[in-house]
C-alpha cells in the first residue's frame, strides 16, 4: 500500500511505447490518475469516463480512464465492443484489481465479465497487448481470488493450482505470483503503534441478547453504543475514524464529534464530500467506511490516528485502511491504530465479537501472507468452518459460566 503504483505502471506504458492505455480504476481514484499522468508527462492526452468513443485521436500518447462501476451499466458492453473493435489498444491497466475478484469458482459478475471481454477484444486485435494488474492485496478471502486474478493478467488458465486454504497451496500461489509480478513493500520511517482496548459491554448485555440471530448490523449497532461513552479519549483534529457498517452507524459517531466541540466529516458509499474538507482542514474528524480503503491519498499528510470502531472483514481491508496513513509522504513520525473491544466477563469467562472479528482479520491476513508474501505460519490454516466452530463453543462456555453463578 502506498508503494507508487499508480506513478509506476504511467511509466510502463511510456517504456512500451503504448499509443493507448486504458485504465480501469475505482470511480473515486479518477481524478487522481489524471493529475499523476499530466504530472508525470505533460504531453499526454488524458479522457476520463467518456462514452464517445469516436472522440479518442491519438495525436499524442493517450490514456482512457474508465470506473470499474461503469462495467455494471445497461451500455457497458456496447462500450466495450465499440472500443475494441474501434481503436487498437497497447496496454490496459486493472487498478486495485482485485475489484474484479473472483471469490468462489462459481461465482462471478458482469463487471468481471466486462473486464474479460475488454482484455480478450484486444489481445485479438492486438497479439502485443500488454496487461498489468496493480494490488496491495490480491489475496482477500480465498486462494480462488489469486488464481482467477493471475488468469485474468496472463490470459492462461492456471488448472494446476489448488485452493484448498493449506500452507502447501498457499506457497505454490506464491510462486505463481513471483513469477508473474513484482511484490515492494516499501520501508516507511513512520512506526505503527496499534492499541487494544477493552470495553466493559455489562451497560448493553440485555440489548445483546435480544438481538435477533444473525442481525450483525444490529449487533455492531448495539455495540457502538458502549464504545462512544470513551470515544471521547480518541477524538482530536486529523483522526480517521472507520466502520464497516454505516446505517445506524456515522450519525451516532458524527454526533460523539459534535459533543467535544469538533466538527465531523462523512466519506462512504453514499456521501462523500467529507474527505476534500479533511484534506483541507475544515473538519477535524473524518468518518469512514469501505470506500475510505482503496485509492484514497492525502491522508498522511493530515492525518496520523485511526480508530477502527468497527472492524473490517478481512486482512486485505484492514493492511488498505492503514495503508492510508501508512505509506509515503506522511508528515508523522507514527501512526496510531487504536482498536475497542468490547468484552463481556465474568470471573475466566470471557466473550467478544470484536475479539471474533479481530480474529478473523488475522486469519485471512495469515493466508494472504503465505501467498503473497511466502511467510509460512505455524501449523495449518484454519478454515472459516473450523474458526466458526471455535466461536460457538466460546460463546457456549461464556453463558454455561453465567448460568454456574446465577446470573
Amino acid at each position: 500500500v502506498g508503494a507508487g503504483k499508480t506513478l509506476a505502471a504511467v511509466l510502463a506504458s511510456r517504456v512500451i511505447g503504448a499509443r493507448l492505455t486504458v485504465i480501469v480504476a475505482a470511480n473515486a481514484t479518477l481524478e487522481r490518475w489524471r493529475e499523476e499522468i499530466l504530472r508525470a508527462f505533460p504531453n499526454s492526452t488524458v479522457i476520463v469516463k467518456e462514452r464517445d468513443i469516436a472522440a479518442i485521436d491519438l495525436a499524442t500518447p493517450t490514456y482512457l480512464v474508465v470506473n470499474y462501476e461503469s462495467f455494471q451499466q445497461t451500455w457497458s458492453e456496447t462500450l466495450v465492443t465499440n472500443l475494441v473493435a474501434t481503436h487498437t489498444v497497447d496496454f490496459v491497466v486493472l487498478d486495485e484489481v482485485q475489484s474484479v475478484r473472483q471469490r468462489f469458482p462459481a461465482s462471478d459478475s458482469r463487471r468481471r465479465r466486462l473486464v474479460e471481454l475488454l482484455l480478450d477484444g484486444a489481445a485479438q486485435r492486438n497479439p502485443e497487448l500488454r496487461v498489468l494488474g496493480m494490488s496491495a492485496t490480491p489475496v482477500i478471502n480465498t486462494l480462488h481470488e489469486a488464481k482467477t486474478l493471475l488468469e485474468l493478467v496472463t490470459g492462461e488458465a492456471l488448472a494446476d493450482l489448488h485452493l484448498k486454504p493449506t500452507v502447501s497451496n498457499a506457497v505454490k500461489m506464491h510462486q505463481k505470483l513471483i513469477l508473474h509480478g513484482i511484490r515492494y513493500r516499501p520501508k516507511y520511517q513512520m512506526d505503527i503503534d496499534t492499541r487494544l482496548v477493552e470495553v466493559d459491554g455489562r451497560s448493553i448485555f440485555e440489548q445483546l441478547r435480544a438481538v435477533p440471530s444473525r442481525d450483525i448490523l444490529k449487533s455492531e449497532q448495539v455495540l457502538l453504543q458502549a464504545k462512544l461513552p470513551v470515544i471521547s479519549s480518541w477524538l482530536r483534529p486529523g483522526t480517521l475514524v472507520f466502520t464497516q457498517f454505516v446505517t445506524g452507524m456515522t450519525q451516532p459517531i458524527s454526533d460523539a464529534v459534535t459533543r467535544l466541540g469538533l466538527k465531523s466529516g462523512v466519506f462512504t458509499g453514499d456521501e462523500k464530500t467529507g474527505l476534500q474538507q479533511f484534506l483541507l482542514r475544515q473538519v477535524d474528524v473524518l468518518i469512514g467506511s469501505s470506500p475510505i480503503s482503496t485509492g484514497v491519498d492525502g491522508l498522511q499528510r493530515v492525518c496520523n490516528r485511526v480508530v477502527l470502531v468497527c472492524l473490517p472483514w478481512t486482512g486485505a481491508e484492514y493492511e488498505q485502511i492503514i495503508g492510508r496513513l501508512h505509506r509515503q509522504g506522511s508528515l508523522f513520525d507514527k501512526i496510531e491504530v487504536i482498536i475497542p473491544l468490547v468484552a463481556l466477563r465474568r470471573g475466566d469467562a470471557v466473550w467478544s465479537w470484536d475479539q471474533l472479528r479481530l480474529q478473523r482479520i488475522e486469519w485471512k491476513r495469515t493466508l494472504a501472507d503465505a501467498a503473497v508474501d511466502g511467510v509460512i505460519p505455524q501449523g495449518q490454516l484454519p478454515s472459516k468452518e473450523e474458526m466458526h466452530e471455535q466461536s460457538l463453543a466460546a460463546l457456549e462456555d461464556w453463558y454455561a459460566a453465567l448460568r454456574q453463578t446465577g446470573l
